[in-house]
C-alpha cells in the first residue's frame, strides 16, 4: 500500500514497483494494481477519511509512506504507528531540489509518524 501527499510520486513509485513502462492512470478513488494499492491523497488530507486508510491495510502485505521534499502537506503525528503491517518511510527527492536540509527536513517527518529507520530513498528527475 502507498501512501503520499503527491499522487504523481504515488503513481510514479507504484510503475515502478509493477515494472512496467505504462503510466498508472490517475483516479480519484483507490486504485488496486496487480502489486500495489495506491491511496488518493485526498484520503489523507481528509481527516474523517483516516479510519478508511488504516482499514485498507488488511489487503496489503506492507505499507509505505512516502514523503516528498517539495510537498508541504503532512501526516498527522503518530499516524504510522496504528498500522500492524510492516512500514516503511520513504523520502522522495527530485535531482534539481534535494539538499541535506530538505532531507532532514522528510527524516524529522517519518520520526513523527512513526516511521523507524532506515528509510528508502527514491530520486525521480
Amino acid at each position: 500500500m502507498i501512501i503520499g501527499a503527491e499522487d504523481e510520486e504515488n503513481r510514479q513509485l507504484a510503475q515502478k514497483i509493477e515494472g512496467t513502462d505504462q503510466p498508472i492512470r490517475k483516479v480519484a478513488n483507490l486504485l488496486y494494481t496487480n502489486k500495489t494499492i495506491l491511496v488518493p491523497s485526498a484520503y489523507l488530507a481528509c481527516p474523517w477519511m483516516h479510519k478508511h486508510i488504516i482499514a485498507l491495510q488488511q489487503d496489503a502485505q506492507k505499507v509505505l509512506f512516502l514523503v516528498s521534499l517539495n510537498h508541504k502537506k503532512r501526516y498527522p503525528p503518530g499516524f504510522a504507528r496504528v498500522f500492524k503491517r510492516p512500514k516503511k518511510g520513504v523520502i522522495v527527492t527530485h535531482v534539481s531540489k534535494e539538499t541535506k536540509k530538505t532531507v532532514e527536513q522528510a527524516e524529522h517527518e517519518l520520526v513523527e509518524i512513526g516511521c523507524l529507520k532506515p528509510y528508502l530513498s527514491i530520486k525521480f528527475e
